[in-house]
């Protein structure tokens, strides 16, 4: 059985039942959510249970629609990394989508 996450997680984790979810198979999902909308301790616990390799691949990576703009920028120069300025812009989670932008994501993504 996998390890389950610690009670203080769901709070960031608010969409989700944290018991079906296993930390190494969904650490992309955790470490996103903590670091975007987590409290210190959240924070504290990623960062104590995954290597800092493993938070900047998600860092490097961000998902379409789920970072906070203030916390992917502090993350995002905590690792000293760039991002392709469409990337950046189309990993904020922005309840008013821009159209051109979206679409200009999905095309270099050849989605569209």
């Amino acid at each position: 059985m996998p390890a389950q996450l610690p009670a203080f997680m769901q709070s960031c984790l608010w969409s989700y039942d944290i018991s079906k979810i296993d930390p190494q198979k969904d650490q992309y999902l955790i470490i996103t959510q903590a670091l975007s909308f987590g409290t210190q301790e959240q924070i504290n616990w990623v960062v104590s249970h995954y290597s800092p390799d493993e938070i900047q691949k998600v860092v490097s990576h961000p998902q379409r629609g789920m970072w906070q703009r203030g916390a992917l920028s502090k993350w995002l120069n905590n690792f000293g990394i760039m991002l392709d300025p469409l990337e950046y812009e189309s990993a904020i989670r922005d309840l008013n989508p821009r159209l051109k932008l979206a679409t200009a994501y999905l095309q270099r993504r050849g989605i569209l």
